[in-house]
C-alpha cells in the first residue's frame, strides 16, 4: 500500500485557518480469488478521511449540521480510463458538539487490471470553490498461482460487529488508519491484509509458518521483540489480522513485514509496509506485554460475566454509550453510534470493557469509576428535567476539556440571548488559549447549546453574531457585549 498524503499531517493538526478541503487518502490491493471459470482479479480498497474542521456546516430546521460534498474518482493505465466513479455524499447530521470531532471517512472497492495504474481523486464541498485533489501511481501485480499476498493494511481500529456496512470484513468492522504515522496516543498498531493460493502447496511444505514482525529495515530482523508466528493450514484464501503493542518502540522509521515460511525455512511469499513512529517516552520492555500470537478477533475472547460490564442493564448500557461519547476517538464514536443505531448487548459489554482497558490495562474498572465521578459533577451542573448533564453541550464539553479556567455566564445583556463564555488556558489539540461560546435559544428553558469555539476540531460559526443578538440593528453587537471582549472580529 502506498501512501503519499504525509504532507496533510501539520495541517490537520495545526491549521487554525483552512481554505478548501483537506483529506488524507489511502488505498489497498486485494484480490477477489478464483469463481468457477472467474479467474482471480485484484482490486483497490480506496479510503479517505476528511479533516472535519476544513469544511462549511449548514444548519437544517432540525437544528442539525451537515456539509455536502462530491467526489470524482478516475483509475486510467497506458490505454485510457478504466474505471471511474462520481457521487454525492452527505455527511452524518449532527449536533453542534460533534460537527467538527466526528470522523468523516468513506472507502470504496473498485476491480482494476493489473499494471500501472494512476489514480485521481477530486473531493469538492458543494457550493464552495477549491477542491482537494489527489493523484497517485501505483503497479497492481497480477494474480499468480503460487502463494501470494495481497497489500498491507493499517487499520485505526476493527471490532465485532454483526450488520453489515461498507468496513465489514470477516465479521469486523475494519476502519483503516489513513495515514501511517503513529504518535504518542497510539500505543497499538494493527494491521490487516490476506493470503492467497495456499492450497497450491503440497504437504512437503508443511508446517506453514505466518510470521509477522517489525523491523528498522525492510525484511531485516525484528526490533524489541515485535515478532508474531502461527502455524497456517492451506486454503485458498487466508485472512490476517493482528497487532503489536509498539508502547517500547522509540521515535523513528519502520517496517511491519509478514512472510510465509515452509518447512525448509523458506520464504514463500511476503509482503511490507513502511511506517513512522513518534514516542517521546518509549516503555522499558519489562513494562509491557509480551507480543502474543493474536489478532484483534481474539482481544474479546474472556468471560465477560466476570468483569463490571456484566452488570449493567440494557437501558444502562445505552446510557454508558452516550457517556463515553465526549472522550472516545473519532472511531469509538463510530461504533458507538453503531450501537446506538442497533443495539447489541453482548458487545455493547464488550466494547465498554475494551474502551477502558485500552485507557487502563492493569484495572478498566478503577478507569470508569474515576470517570463516574465527573459524570456526577456534569450531571449536578447542566441537567435538567429533560436531559441528563453529560447529554447536554455544556456538559460534553465540561467531560471532554475538563472544568474550564475561566467560565462568564451572561444572562441579562441588551440585545443579546442569555450566553455564557468558557476560556481554556489550553487544551490536549492545542497549547495556546481557546473559547467556547454557548447560548440559550428562545425555545429553550434551562439548557444551552454551543454556538461557537476557537478550539481546533470544535464547531467554528463565523456567523454567531446573527444568532446570539437579536435587537441590534445590524445583529452585530456592540463593543460592550462580553462576547465581542472574549471574541473580537475575526475570532
Amino acid at each position: 500500500m502506498l501512501r503519499r498524503a504525509g504532507f496533510c499531517l501539520l495541517i490537520l493538526l495545526l491549521s487554525t485557518k483552512i481554505y478548501a478541503v483537506q483529506a488524507i487518502v489511502s488505498y489497498t490491493i486485494f484480490y477477489i480469488p478464483v469463481q468457477g471459470n472467474t479467474p482471480a482479479r485484484p482490486y483497490a480498497e480506496v479510503s479517505w478521511q476528511i479533516d472535519p474542521t476544513s469544511i462549511h456546516y449548514n444548519r437544517d430546521k432540525n437544528g442539525q449540521w451537515s456539509s455536502q460534498l462530491s467526489a470524482n474518482i478516475i483509475f486510467s493505465n497506458d490505454t485510457g480510463i478504466v474505471m471511474k466513479d462520481k457521487y454525492n455524499w452527505n455527511t452524518p447530521a449532527t449536533d453542534s458538539i460533534h460537527a467538527g470531532s466526528q470522523m468523516l471517512i468513506d472507502l470504496h472497492r473498485y476491480v482494476l487490471p493489473a499494471g500501472n495504474i494512476k489514480m485521481d481523486i477530486i473531493l469538492t464541498e458543494n457550493g464552495y470553490a477549491d477542491p482537494f485533489n489527489f493523484t497517485d501511481s501505483f503497479v497492481i501485480a497480477p494474480p499468480v498461482e503460487q502463494p501470494y499476498y495481497s497489500g498491507l493494511q493499517l487499520l485505526d481500529t476493527a471490532y465485532k460487529y454483526p450488520e453489515e456496512n461498507i468496513f465489514s470484513k470477516n465479521g469486523n468492522i475494519q476502519i483503516p488508519l489513513n495515514l501511517n504515522f503513529y504518535n504518542d496516543d497510539r500505543s497499538h498498531i494493527y494491521f490487516y491484509a490476506e493470503l492467497y493460493n495456499v492450497s497450491s502447496l503440497g504437504k512437503e511444505e508443511e508446517p506453514l509458518v505466518q510470521y509477522a514482525y517489525i523491523s528498522k529495515k525492510m525484511r531485516e530482523n525484528p526490533v524489541y521483540g515485535l515478532e508474531i508466528k502461527d502455524t497456517i493450514s492451506r486454503k485458498d484464501i487466508i485472512p490476517l489480522m493482528g497487532h503489536f503493542d509498539i508502547s517500547t518502540l522509540p521515535s523513528g522509521n519502520y517496517y511491519l513485514n509478514i512472510s510465509l515460511i515452509g518447512k525448509s525455512n523458506k520464504a514463500l511469499a511476503g509482503n511490507t509496509i513502511f511506517f513512522q513512529r513518534s514516542n517521546k517516552h518509549p516503555l522499558t520492555a519489562a513494562n509491557t506485554e509480551k507480543a502474543a500470537d493474536t489478532g484483534i478477533e481474539q482481544v474479546n475472547v474472556f468471560d465477560i460475566g466476570s468483569t463490571f460490564a456484566a452488570k449493567f442493564t440494557a437501558p444502562q448500557l445505552k446510557a454508558v454509550m452516550k457517556m463515553l461519547l465526549p472522550i472516545s476517538k473519532p472511531t469509538e464514536k463510530e461504533a458507538i453510534r453503531a450501537f446506538q443505531r442497533k443495539p447489541e448487548e453482548m458487545y455493547m459489554r464488550y466494547f465498554i470493557y475494551n474502551f477502558w482497558k485500552e485507557r487502563n490495562a492493569k484495572d478498566p474498572k478503577k478507569a470508569w469509576e474515576d470517570y463516574t465521578v465527573n459524570v456526577k459533577e456534569v450531571n449536578k451542573l447542566f441537567g435538567n428535567s429533560a436531559l441528563p448533564g453529560y447529554e447536554t453541550e455544556r456538559g460534553f464539553i465540561y467531560l471532554k476539556y475538563g472544568k474550564p479556567t475561566e467560565r462568564v455566564v451572561v444572562e441579562n445583556e441588551s440585545g443579546a440571548l442569555p450566553y455564557e463564555v468558557w476560556q481554556y488556558n489550553s487544551t490536549e489539540r492545542q497549547s495556546s488559549q481557546g473559547l467556547f461560546l454557548f447560548y440559550r435559544p428562545g425555545y429553550m428553558v434551562n439548557d444551552y447549546r454551543l454556538l461557537h469555539s476557537t478550539v481546533i476540531g470544535e464547531l467554528r460559526n463565523n456567523n454567531w453574531r446573527s444568532t446570539l443578538y437579536i435587537q441590534s440593528a445590524n445583529n452585530t453587537g456592540s463593543t460592550n457585549s462580553r462576547a465581542e471582549q472574549y471574541f473580537p472580529a475575526g475570532r
